[in-house]
């Protein structure tokens, strides 16, 4: 069993290994999360995020950039709807969410040890509440048919960066996002429509390969 397990290992970061990487970046900073909701948390949320960026493509006239972010929060289930809750609140999960995103954009060189970018792209955010407090639990396959049911995962994201030299085989990049949850232009018209929308300020450590 642990070799088929090793196995897979291998055969998963194969295509990866292979892949001619420039750089490995180290994310985190802050998300800003909008909810509008009156028994949730108080608006917006703010949430600490660590994650990675790697480039799936680094030309000078495009880029293509994947990451994974992870961030968590307490959640309640109120009136048929998962929304971010205080603390203190009883019947709370705590959910965990990660955060993968492909952005597409341009690159915008200014000399050798500055430039930015401006990319668009989807980015889909999978929801996993893992533990409840007290009630919370009873809420659970609620919290899940209500994140996935109605594709709640799909984002539009758009990101502006600016990376600066730091060291040599080092930089730093700063990054600010926006993502637009996609499926709250469903909703009912009396929720608001910014509802799950994120603005992301993140510090990146990019180490050259």
């Amino acid at each position: 069993m642990m070799k088929a397990k090793f196995l897979c290992l291998i055969l998963l970061f194969m295509p990866l290994a292979a892949w001619p990487i420039s750089f490995i970046g180290i994310d985190t900073g802050l998300l800003f999360v909008i909810t509008t909701e009156a028994a949730g948390a108080p608006n917006p949320v703010i949430l600490q995020g660590i994650g990675i960026t790697l480039p799936l493509v680094e030309e000078s006239v495009v880029f293509v950039h994947a990451g994974l972010l992870f961030y968590g929060c307490q959640y309640m289930y109120y009136q048929g709807r998962a929304v971010p809750a205080d603390n203190e609140l009883a019947n709370t999960i705590w959910t965990l969410f990660p955060q993968l995103e492909v952005l597409v954009g341009i690159p915008i060189k200014f000399s050798d040890s500055v430039s930015m970018g401006i990319g668009i792209g989807p980015a889909f955010i999978f929801p996993l509440p893992l533990f409840a407090a007290d009630s919370g639990g009873d809420y659970t396959s609620s919290m899940f048919a209500f994140f996935y049911g109605g594709l709640r995962f799909f984002y539009g994201e758009f990101e502006i960066f600016l990376r600066i030299a730091f060291v040599k085989g080092t930089d730093l990049c700063f990054k600010v996002r926006g993502l637009y949850e996609l499926a709250t232009i469903g909703d009912d018209p009396a929720i608001n429509k910014w509802n799950g929308t994120q603005i992301q300020g993140l510090i990146s450590v990019q180490v050259r390969l």
